[in-house]
Order: structure tokens, then sequence, then C-alpha cells
């Protein structure tokens, strides 16, 4: 395949992120595709409703830290240091988009999820939750996990930007959490990655 297209997931994305630099000397493999997608081996996709996502998962402390103890407590990141983070990895988000969300109240674990699906309104698609499930099933994607309230809603806006950007792969740490096959995008984890990679210098 030529140039693939990589959908890129909020809990493949917010790890890397957090735990590998650009600056550290150390292998990840977010650095990995973004150097592919530097060198137009691939391409790589990360929608504003997966990069509000992202911003909510590390301001509300969804993330963990691990203590010398070994005990693991949220990791809450001020607007600041979100941004900081997004400026490292500017290639793959807008960071205007991204300094817009400081006032999106993102900030309570218990409502975030809530928050983010008013904030998507007002994203590229501007599709609620009912307008992407009649998207999806109109696409005859299998959303019998979502019919049984089993799904993550939210992901249901990925699983829409992965169809309609033409994607040939979304990266996920959790492959059950959507339809796979994804239309003609297939749902992978890093693990696949060096399956489907092409190869480059």
């Amino acid at each position: 395949m030529i140039n693939p297209k990589f959908a890129l997931d909020t809990n493949f994305v917010a790890p890397c992120i957090l735990h590998g630099s650009k600056s550290k000397n150390k292998f990840n493999w977010l650095d990995t595709l973004i150097y592919m997608q530097s060198k137009n081996i691939i391409t790589l996709s990360l929608p504003t409703t997966t990069q509000a996502e992202i911003y909510g998962v590390l301001r509300s402390g969804r993330m963990k830290r691990k203590l010398k103890n070994g005990t693991k407590v949220p990791l809450v990141l001020e607007h600041h240091e979100i941004l900081k983070i997004a400026t490292v990895y500017k290639e793959i988000f807008n960071l205007d988009y991204m300094n817009k969300l400081d006032g999106a109240k993102l900030d309570d674990p218990s409502t975030y999820k809530t928050q983010l699906s008013q904030e998507v309104k007002h994203s590229a698609y501007q599709m609620d939750i009912r307008q992407c499930l009649e998207y999806l099933r109109n696409k005859g994607i299998d959303l019998a996990r979502f019919d049984r309230n089993e799904g993550d809603i939210y992901d249901l806006h990925i699983m829409v930007s992965s169809i309609k950007e033409a994607t040939d792969y979304l990266v996920t740490t959790n492959i059950k959490d959507f339809p796979n096959p994804l239309g003609t995008c297939v749902v992978i984890q890093k693990e696949n990655l060096p399956e489907v990679l092409p190869l480059y210098p």
C-alpha cells in the first residue's frame, strides 16, 4: 500500500506524548509515525474531536502517574502544560484549536465526556451522537455493542472521522472498542504496526 493513512485513537496518543518525548532517547511509536509522515511515507489523521478528548483526558486527571512507592494517582495537567506538550507534537495537533479548549470546562473527570460531546458539535463534522449513529448505520457499520450500551459513545466520533477521512488503519490500544474492520479501515494495535508500515530507509 502506497502512503497509507493512519487515524490515531486517544488511548494510543495520550501515553505516547506523556511517557515518551522527542527530547528523550527513548523509543516512541508516535515519534516514528510522525517521522514517517515527514518523509511522505504515511499520512496521519488526528481530527479535532480526538484532540479535544486528549485534552480532556490530560486536563481531568484520567491519566495516572506512579509515585515512588508504586501508588498510582491521577495526573492533572493545567492548560499551559497541555499546550506545551501539544507544541512538541505540533505536526499532529491544531494548536489554535487546543488553545480554545481552555474554557471548555474539561477539568472534571465525572463530567468531561459530557462537555466533550458539547464541544465536538463545533468540530469539523459538527455531528452529535445521534447523527454519528445514523451516519455509521448508513455505512453498514455493526453497532451492536452500542445498542447494548456497552460501547463508549465518544468512540463514535473517531469512527466517523476514520471513515470520512478514508483512513486505512485506526491505531488504538483497545481493539475491542471498535467494529473491525471499520468499513475499509482496519483497526490495529501498536503491536501490529511493524506488519503494516511501509519499509523506509
